[in-house]
């Protein structure tokens, strides 16, 4: 197996049973409905509010961690990274996302952060091998759930470090060589799991 050719799932929920970092179970503040779109790779950037003040995420009233992690763990399927982390996924072949700042608040509403943005990928690679993963489709015959992704390399050969899964948009991947980096600049709270790739 290539070693360029890995990728990997994140997990937005994250390292949530920690109890230290902060952890949000809520969809933010300011954009209206228009927040799913941070969560299925739909443009916001033109809608977005000139000020990123407007725009807030509050910690879960459930969570009690204050710790500011790399990656902030949340159950609306958003990337939400540090300004700093952010940098550094941009910096390397991600083609189109957006990178939308916006204000953290404590569980009693107050400011605990400016140094979050939401990074929304836009672009999207169809490369599951439909024979070996596990699909769930609609009556006509769309694919609904991916309950087992399996890759086609033929389709991630050259592939984007960061994009999203075409056949269901929610499910972010990562390359090793941007997993890699996140590991060598000593970010936290990134879980990630493998990525099965179709046998001959």
């Amino acid at each position: 197996m290539s070693r360029l050719m890995r990728y990997f799932r994140i997990n937005t929920l994250a390292d949530v049973g920690s109890g230290d970092y902060c952890f949000s179970d809520r969809t933010p503040r300011g954009i209206a409905t228009r927040w799913y779109r941070l969560a299925t790779g739909v443009a916001l950037a033109k809608d977005y509010p000139a000020n990123p003040d407007e725009v807030t995420l509050q910690l879960g009233d459930d969570f009690p961690g204050l710790k500011l992690p790399s990656f902030l763990g949340n159950t609306s399927n958003m990337l939400v990274v540090l300004q700093s982390v952010a940098d550094l996924i941009l910096s390397q072949r991600v083609g189109h996302t957006e990178r939308l700042p916006f204000v953290l608040l404590d569980h009693q509403g107050r400011v605990h952060s400016h140094d979050y943005v939401f990074l929304n990928p836009l672009e999207r690679v169809a490369c599951l091998d439909l024979a070996q993963s596990q699909v769930r489709r609609s009556k006509k015959g769309e694919i609904k759930d991916v309950h087992r992704a399996v890759l086609d390399p033929s389709r991630i050969e050259g592939a984007l470090d960061l994009f999203r899964l075409a056949e269901e948009p929610n499910v972010y991947l990562f390359s090793v060589a941007l997993v890699q980096r996140l590991q060598d600049a000593g970010a936290c709270n990134f879980v990630f799991a493998e990525v099965e790739l179709a046998a001959p």
